[in-house]
């Protein structure tokens, strides 16, 4: 019986030894929580102080991009463009249209092709278009 309670005592020793270990360790345990809490406060206030410095840049460059004056201004140089033509597009200026090239004396000649007109390899007669030849219909289908 004696040897019992020895064993006994020496258990309860040994349990207590380890109860007291494992209070240390879960002391240890909290203290790294409440750090990895206070960590993610912090991470959390920083994140929140860079999302409203972020969100106060973006509304900079979205008013200084977008200002009054510059959508004045895109208006107005979209509203001339339309103004001169009411299409907008590019101008074809035709013949057929009522286009004309107005000549002076530096007009040069436009050539199309081969500036000759020859028969068997012998020239006749040079081929000169007038400068009005290029708005002309029969020129265009040709490009085309």
């Amino acid at each position: 019986m004696k040897t019992d309670l020895n064993k006994l005592r020496s258990n309860l020793n040994i349990l207590g030894n380890n109860l007291n270990s494992l209070s240390n360790e879960v002391k240890v345990v909290m203290e790294s929580n409440s750090e990895i809490e206070n960590n993610f406060k912090e991470i959390k206030c920083r994140l929140r102080n860079l999302s409203d410095t972020i969100l106060k840049l973006r509304n900079e460059v979205y008013e200084e991009s977008i200002s009054l004056d510059s959508v004045k201004e895109i208006v107005k140089s979209e509203l001339e463009t339309y103004d001169a033509d009411k299409t907008g597009k590019t101008d074809f200026a035709l013949e057929s249209s009522g286009g004309s090239i107005i000549s002076t004396r530096n007009t040069e000649t436009y050539f199309v092709g081969v500036p000759t007109m020859s028969i068997f390899g012998i020239p006749i007669c040079k081929q000169h278009n007038i400068p009005r030849i290029i708005i002309q219909v029969s020129f265009i289908i040709n490009i085309l």
